[in-house]
């Protein structure tokens, strides 16, 4: 996992991303570094290898994850102090790169616009104390295109368990439509689709690991006919009939 972080830096000519993880609020740092850590963790993720500061409460969890050694550097830290002291080493070891990167988007896409305003006024202001130390300049940019780049990228697991939801909503769908008639309102396809995924789940729900499911939103499913095509969809099912 941590090679598809590496090789996207490379792809991309990126020097320096700094993830900021509090109690698993970046799920990419959960998916690509941790999700054990429930303090505030920081990584300087480069090219070839993460710098990783955790909180001295989470020392214990970091045992559980196997890092390789080769790739990972781990520091530890109890107070704000500390923690600025780890950030200026880290920043003066990596020869302070002029430009760094950080989790929030410049298109208000909430996929990457992962720093809270007041988390980015924090770890900017933890970072430039560090370079205006040693008079340097930093500029920060946005990591959307990064983590863009990696969000293309699936895993084996990622792969087939696509595969067997896309299985599964199929079969939803064909057999729904079997059930649909002539004279049925939007809502009551809406209705019969929510049932018929019910019923078909249920065969599902406690193998393939799957625990539990669910609709990505609570107007799921869009059911629109004639005219109200022109709706697009994101429109409730209304109770207009099926001719």
């Amino acid at each position: 996992m941590l090679d598809i972080l590496f090789e996207s830096l490379k792809s991309n000519n990126v020097n320096l991303w700094i993830m900021y993880n509090h109690e698993n609020n970046d799920e990419y740092f959960c998916k690509y570094i941790s999700n054990m850590f429930g303090t505030a963790s920081i990584a300087f993720v480069t090219p070839f290898k993460i710098y990783l500061i955790i909180h001295e409460l989470d020392s214990n969890n970091v045992k559980f994850v196997k890092f390789p050694k080769d790739k990972v550097e781990i520091f530890t830290y109890k107070n704000s102090e500390q923690l600025q002291d780890l950030l200026e080493e880290i920043v003066a070891k990596l020869l302070f790169p002029d430009k760094v990167m950080l989790s929030y988007s410049t298109m208000a896409d909430p996929n990457t616009d992962i720093l809270g305003h007041g988390e980015y006024l924090f770890i900017t202001k933890k970072i430039k104390n560090a370079y205006k130390k040693y008079n340097k300049l930093i500029k920060f940019i946005s990591a959307e295109k990064i983590i863009y780049d990696i969000g293309t990228v699936k895993t084996d697991l990622e792969l087939s368990r696509m595969k067997l939801l896309a299985k599964i909503t199929n079969k939803i769908l064909e057999e729904t439509f079997l059930e649909i008639r002539i004279g049925m309102s939007e809502i009551e396809i809406s209705e019969l689709t929510r049932n018929m995924t019910e019923q078909i789940m249920n065969m599902y729900v406690g193998s393939n690991d799957i625990v539990d499911y669910d609709f990505a939103w609570d107007i799921c499913p869009i059911v629109l006919t004639g005219e109200n095509l022109t709706l697009g969809g994101h429109s409730l099912p209304s109770v207009k009939l099926l001719k």
